[in-house]
């Protein structure tokens, strides 16, 4: 197996903390392999870093987090993972050690190994040295002792996969690759260089198997068995690639109305936690299934009784951004491009500069203030939506320019009772609900909120 060397060039420092963590990893995930692997040979030493790091010997785990320090930890990792390489000993030590006096390193090198062969045994492994040198490099070797890896196993298995040739049999060695990725390798050591680098080249080869696994499955129409595997993903790896793909499940298997459901979660999450809308493409899945969805009712009476709004909320409506673009389209279309009762409003948070917010710790909090101020300030027949990381749009019907002026002055006034940041304001613009296509379109192109507030 070809290993990555990028960890030779880290340095690695662990905190008490980490160690104490990693300890109940070690023995969480232990436990967790056990019942797994219950049916293996039980003479193997098991070993686990995907999801986190554990061994296994005949059944039991083998826990080493009480008796080993997190440098121990570290470096039996370390030689663990770099087995049949090793590791030159200069690396060791300036991993271990940095820029410590290099004797004296050496010596609590040498010292530390010891005592770790003699932890490893002490804690259910059969007698060896486990550890040895050769030439200035240290290795791991457990030769009186088989053992399974379970990247390298990974690793096997998605290559077997790729190499099949009969569909089926390869839909079933992809499950199985699926099902050996445990989660991120080592994440308790993620910030270091080497783990880093480990983990990504994991991760796709977990994404690899994925894709060539939901291709086979969409051709064969396997939609049902194709979803959790894409819900699994996205409990690790929450990508609108794998979001879409959970889209087209859905609507394979006719699940409409939860497919709905799902995109406008998600679009709802986006925007709060980005400030970002979803793709052209997420969008256009989007309207297609809403155009899928079949409803049971064929009275009109019952159908108006349920397209009818819930007297009981208060304030302005809220909605995704997809659904906002279509109402204010029908709005322009409904007012006429002469005559408007319509405006739309542009809400950005600024700071002391007069910039728009950007980053900011304060930036979650001083967005709800603004959003309940919204709700407050403007009535219920508005419509409304988050439109960046720091903005909302604001759709005010039934109104002329002035009557816009007032409301979007009255969510100021109210952001700012709330706000107790006193260097964070908000900014808006106001523009009459109108269609801009050729000239204007031209003309507005490249202005910024405050060009286009002043024009109108």
């Amino acid at each position: 197996m070809e290993k990555d060397n990028t960890y030779e060039n880290s340095n690695i420092e662990v905190t008490e903390t980490s160690r104490l963590e990693a300890e109940n990893i070690m023995e969480t995930s232990a436990g967790e392999l056990v019942a797994s692997q219950k049916a293996q040979n039980p003479g193997v030493l098991y070993i686990q870093m995907l999801g986190g790091f554990s061994m296994t010997y005949q059944g039991q785990p083998i826990l080493l987090g009480k008796s080993l320090s997190s440098k121990m930890l570290h470096l039996l990792m370390l030689l663990i993972y770099s087995r049949g390489e090793g590791i030159r000993r200069i690396r060791l030590l300036e991993q271990l050690y940095g820029d410590s006096d290099t004797e004296q390193a050496a010596n609590s090198l040498r010292a530390m190994i010891f005592r770790l062969r003699k932890s490893l045994v002490a804690a259910g492994l059969p007698d060896g040295e486990y550890i040895s040198t050769r030439g200035g490099i240290y290795m791991w070797t457990a030769d009186h002792v088989d053992v399974e890896l379970d990247v390298e196993v990974f690793q096997k298995q998605v290559m077997a996969a790729m190499e099949e040739k009969d569909a089926r049999k390869k839909v079933t060695l992809l499950e199985e690759a699926c099902g050996l990725y445990k989660g991120e390798f080592l994440p308790l050591m993620i910030a270091d260089e080497w783990v880093s680098a480990a983990n990504w080249k994991y991760q796709e080869l977990y994404f690899k198997v994925l894709r060539e696994l939901a291709d086979l499955l969409k051709k064969q129409n396997r939609y049902a068995e194709l979803l959790p595997y894409c819900e699994q993903a996205l409990s690790r790896y929450p990508y609108e690639e794998w979001q879409l793909v959970k889209l087209e499940c859905l609507t394979a298997m006719k699940e409409y109305q939860t497919a709905v459901e799902y995109y406008e979660q998600i679009e709802k999450e986006s925007q709060q936690e980005y400030g970002i809308s979803m793709s052209e493409e997420m969008m256009e899945h989007y309207r297609a299934i809403r155009n899928m969805i079949q409803y049971e009712m064929n009275n009109i009476e019952e159908i108006q009784q349920h397209l009818r709004p819930d007297p009981n909320v208060f304030g302005a409506t809220r909605c995704v951004y997809l659904t906002f673009i279509d109402i204010y389209r029908y709005i322009v279309w409904v007012l006429g491009r002469e005559d408007t009762r319509a405006h739309l409003v542009l809400f950005t948070l600024i700071d002391r500069e007069g910039e728009p917010l950007e980053s900011s710790e304060q930036l979650e909090e001083v967005r709800q203030r603004l959003e309940s101020s919204i709700i407050r300030s403007v009535r219920r027949s508005d419509l409304y939506t988050r439109y960046g990381k720091n903005q909302f749009l604001v759709l005010v019907t039934s109104t002329d320019q002035k009557g816009c002026n007032i409301a979007a002055d009255r969510v100021c006034k109210n952001f700012r009772t709330v706000n107790r940041r006193r260097k964070i304001d908000v900014y808006y613009a106001c523009r009459p609900a109108m269609a801009v296509t050729g000239d204007s379109l031209k003309k507005n192109m490249g202005k910024n909120v405050k060009e286009l507030e002043t024009e109108a």
